[in-house]
């Protein structure tokens, strides 16, 4: 047998002997890389403990639009990261699009941001906007 091919398998298959080890032990488990995303828990907050609710509409929803639907979340989404002079709060909020209507939930920093959004919203989508954006204090 070749003694250079002999020698390019040995440490390939330990490296491969090492991986199956790892994974086999589920080493990684630990540090969030998981099959189930379902393992990691949800953050506690007061917010997220709402959206847990099952008649809270969560981006988790958006699979269940459209391919309209998706693209009219697309453009707002686009249209609101772009804009330098929003809040990092604003550029985050949730916009979910179901038939047509485009929800908008989560904190915002002030009245103006808010409705800024819903017109934004408004003028990509021809559907019903149900803007549920909270105002927060500082």
């Amino acid at each position: 047998m070749n003694t250079a091919i002999t020698k390019i398998k040995t440490p390939l298959f330990i490296i491969i002997a090492l991986v199956v080890t790892i994974l086999a032990t589920g080493l990684f488990s630990s540090t969030g890389f998981t099959a189930d995303s379902k393992a990691i828990p949800r953050d506690s907050s007061e917010v997220n403990k709402r959206d847990v609710q099952k008649n809270t509409l969560t981006p988790d929803d958006q699979v269940l639009g459209s391919s309209a639907d998706v693209e009219v979340t697309r453009k707002i989404r686009e249209r609101l990261t772009r804009d330098n002079s929003l809040s990092i709060n604003a550029k985050n909020v949730k916009i979910i699009t179901l038939k047509g209507v485009t929800t908008l939930r989560g904190p915002v920093d002030n009245r103006e941001e808010s409705l800024f959004i819903e017109r934004v919203a408004k003028n990509v989508s021809a559907g019903t906007i149900d803007n549920k954006l909270e105002v927060v204090t500082k």
